[in-house]
């Protein structure tokens, strides 16, 4: 992985990856300043716009900056808000917003654990969360609890199997089509060899 590579090599090492290959946890964030996770009065992230203010809740997607879910998120930091238009009412919290963004909290350490994995309690929250959503797909919990949702029929098992089977075709067409123009551009420098090789022979003759 570490070798030096050239084009050719990391299209056909790119092609070749699966999801187990990749690595995550973004080490990029470590002796940083943290995440934005709220503004001073405010339980999380209001965004300003040209037309309106509305939140960003950073504790949905905690996990995907490198840090573990720990239990449910309360309903306050995930509380939605939307501010359209700049009448009377709006104005003067567009005006609250702006005045906090000097007061950023930020956190880093406090949501750091041994794993970048996710606690049994979130786990419960998303389950009550979702329930009467039939098109979500089964949740695995870690104790071993699943969320019961309608088994799949043999037609949509037919389709994932003949499109895992079509990954794969691909995948391989992938890595032969890579072969055949690194094999083209060798060609290629051969045959501009020979012709300077060829055309050096005419002058002096």
């Amino acid at each position: 992985m570490c070798a030096k590579k050239g084009k050719e090599n990391w299209e056909e090492l790119l092609v070749g990856m699966v999801g187990a290959s990749v690595n995550w946890f973004p080490r990029w964030k470590e002796g940083g300043a943290g995440v934005l996770c709220s503004y001073e009065g405010f339980p999380n992230v209001p965004l300003m716009g040209t037309m309106s203010c509305i939140n960003y809740n950073p504790i949905l997607a905690i996990r995907q900056l490198g840090y573990p879910m720990r239990g449910a998120p309360s309903e306050e930091g995930i509380a939605p808000f939307i501010a359209r238009g700049f009448s009377e009412g709006n104005a003067k919290m567009l005006q609250r917003v702006r005045k906090t963004w000097n007061t950023v909290e930020r956190k880093d350490k406090e949501l750091r654990g041994i794993s970048n994995d996710v606690s049994g309690g979130y786990h419960k929250w998303l389950k009550a969360r979702t329930q009467g959503i039939t098109w979500l797909p089964k949740l695995k919990i870690s104790s071993g609890e699943e969320v019961e949702v309608p088994e799949e029929n043999e037609e949509v098992q037919a389709l994932k199997v003949e499109l895992e089977r079509m990954r794969v075709v691909k995948e391989k067409f992938k890595m032969k089509a890579t072969r055949v123009r690194k094999e083209c551009d060798e060609l290629r420098d051969v045959n501009m060899a020979m012709a300077e090789t060829l055309e050096r022979e005419s002058k002096r003759t």
